[in-house]
């Protein structure tokens, strides 16, 4: 089943959480993009690109590194944008889709995770308490 955005508009979206908080009730989580919106002059290269000022945050995921423990590799090019960093209510999620509507497509690598979390806590763009969350988990 396609994601649901809060505009109404729907589409096929990978969907990576980092934790739950508010004592169950909200997930931070991100969607990541294949769509590039970098500088053309900044390579594609696996990993963390970031701007000293922090303005420029994001994370690439090349389609040829498995990013999880049972080898998945995303079939595209793949940006997580720190600023897109967002809180998901659980219950919402829970009654938008069943677990028929998803697939689990894997766990990300610990290590991979946590280049993902020093990444995006470098944005200048990323809130404070969502930064604050993501350093409790590292």
């Amino acid at each position: 089943k396609d994601y649901k955005f809060s505009d109404g508009t729907s589409k096929p979206k990978y969907f990576l959480v980092f934790r739950e908080y508010e004592n169950g009730q909200l997930l931070l989580m991100s969607l990541p993009t294949s769509i590039r919106k970098l500088p053309i002059d900044i390579p594609d290269d696996h990993g963390c690109v970031s701007t000293e000022n922090g303005v420029i945050c994001t994370y690439i995921i090349h389609t040829n590194n498995s990013i999880c423990e049972n080898g998945f590799k995303f079939p595209k090019m793949t940006y997580l944008i720190a600023e897109q960093v967002a809180a998901a209510n659980i219950a919402i999620l829970s009654a938008t889709y069943t677990a028929g509507d998803y697939e689990l497509k894997g766990k990300v690598t610990r290590k991979e995770f946590n280049s993902i979390i020093q990444c995006v806590i470098k944005s200048r763009n990323l809130k404070g308490k969502f930064k604050n969350l993501l350093n409790e988990i590292q």
